[in-house]
């Protein structure tokens, strides 16, 4: 069973959470909106569904926020979920589980996160302008 080592976590959320301060091309109010939004995104599904998330993945939702930024975040959250949903769909498929089957997600928030960095503020415009 994965463990996300709080330990490691904790501090690396606060270096990171002061670190923006000093990263302009971020800016503090986006790295700190960017680890609010993660944090209650993942915090939600894990109070309103004991079992359905982990406290690891919450715990590691508001560094990857923070370093990642609004709006980006919102794009490598949305690229995590459907990133875990195929990788679901496909434990399904090919009959090596059920959907009681417990899949770690922090491999996904990590993808997604990655997605959100690389792609995450120009798909964010894109959405944003279409309304």
């Amino acid at each position: 069973q994965g463990v996300v080592p709080e330990e490691i976590v904790l501090p690396a959320t606060v270096l990171a959470a002061g670190a923006a301060v000093f990263y302009p091309a971020l800016g503090w109010k986006s790295a700190l909106l960017g680890g609010g939004v993660a944090f209650v995104a993942l915090l939600a599904p894990a109070v309103l569904r004991p079992g359905g998330m982990g406290w690891g993945d919450v715990k590691l939702a508001p560094l990857l926020g923070i370093v990642t930024g609004f709006p980006s975040i919102l794009v490598g959250l949305f690229a995590s979920f459907i990133l875990g949903g195929i990788a679901a769909v496909v434990v399904l498929v090919s009959r090596k589980g059920s959907r009681k089957t417990a899949l770690p997600f922090v491999p996904f928030l990590a993808a997604g996160t990655m997605v959100g960095m690389i792609w995450g503020r120009v798909a964010a415009e894109w959405y944003f302008a279409l309304f």
